[in-house]
C-alpha cells in the first residue's frame, strides 16, 4: 500500500512539473519548434558560405508544390522565390512573424532578405542554434 501511495504521488509531481514547466514557457512569451523536427546541421561545402554554415532541409512540403520564399517574416511579404521538399538551405537568424500551422518562427535564409516559415525546415530549436535576426 505505502509503496503504490509513494508512486502515486511520484506521478503528481512529475506532471505537476511539466504542466509548471509549460506554463513558465508560454507566460515568458516562448515558441517551440515542431516536434518532430531535428537540429541544423553543418552545410556542405558546396552550399555553405563559410565552414561554419549551418543548413537545414526543406520538409513537409506536398508532392508537385513548393514553399513560397518571402521578403519578410511573413505570408503578407512578397514572393522571392520557391523550393521544393528536400532542398538544402542555409540558414542565418531566426525572428518573430505570422503563424503557419501555430507556429510564429520565421528563419532567414543566407544572402539578403529571404525568409520560411520555420516550420517547414527541420531546424529542431532553431532558436538554439542560429542567432534571433
Amino acid at each position: 500500500m505505502l509503496s503504490s501511495v509513494k508512486h502515486a504521488l511520484t506521478r503528481r509531481r512529475r506532471a505537476a512539473t511539466v504542466v509548471a514547466t509549460a506554463l513558465l514557457a508560454a507566460g515568458a512569451g516562448l515558441t517551440f519548434a515542431p516536434s518532430a523536427s531535428a537540429d541544423p546541421f553543418r552545410c556542405p561545402s558546396d552550399i555553405g558560405s563559410d565552414s561554419q554554415s549551418l543548413c537545414a532541409h526543406v520538409i513537409k512540403i506536398n508532392p508537385g508544390s513548393t514553399l513560397t520564399v518571402r521578403s519578410g517574416p511573413g505570408s503578407g511579404y512578397s514572393n522571392v522565390g520557391s523550393l521544393p521538399n528536400g532542398t538544402i538551405v542555409e540558414v542565418e537568424c531566426w525572428t518573430n512573424g505570422t503563424p503557419v500551422s501555430g507556429y510564429t518562427i520565421w528563419t532567414r535564409l543566407y544572402g539578403g532578405s529571404r525568409y520560411v516559415s520555420d516550420y517547414y525546415l527541420d531546424t529542431g530549436r532553431v532558436q538554439s542554434f542560429l542567432p534571433q535576426c
